[in-house]
């Protein structure tokens, strides 16, 4: 009887060892495809069109056509802050895309964006769209400075 006992353990041993080591590999196997979300946050070069914001009176503060662009991330939420100005918009990124706003002095400050370029050189191309007297939209184009 103590052999068939000895033999039961040993079963139920390997049993416990096997289930959990299966979820294991049942997991890694899952998720093998899955890639971490690509980090935006940094110092950033921004390109504005900046001439026809000045023409039109809709962003004074804005004096040249390249500015820093500084962006914090924690997870999905962003701020993207463009120091010469100081503009702070808040947002989201997700799928690819940016979508920030905030107030600004009397008027609604929208950034709509996407990400483009590879891991060692991100780019982000979008417009800014300002709720002056009449809509305004300017173009942007940044790079991630490394």
């Amino acid at each position: 009887m103590k052999e068939s006992g000895t033999a039961g353990h040993i079963g139920l041993y390997f049993a416990f060892l096997a289930i959990p080591l299966a979820g294991v590999f049942l997991v890694l196997h899952l998720g093998r495809d899955v890639k971490p979300k690509t980090s935006i946050a940094g110092h950033w070069r921004a390109d504005v069109e900046t001439s026809i914001a000045a023409a039109r009176g809709c962003h004074p503060g804005w004096g040249k056509d390249h500015a820093t662009l500084g962006i914090t991330q924690d997870g999905t939420h962003i701020e993207l802050d463009f120091t010469e100005v100081r503009l702070r918009l808040e947002g989201v990124s997700a799928g690819g895309g940016i979508d920030a706003s905030d107030r600004y002095e009397d008027t609604t400050v929208r950034f709509i964006g996407t990400l483009g370029g590879t891991t060692k050189q991100l780019t982000v191309s979008g417009r800014l769209h300002f709720g002056c007297p009449y809509p305004l939209a300017v173009a942007v184009e940044a790079r991630k400075v490394p």
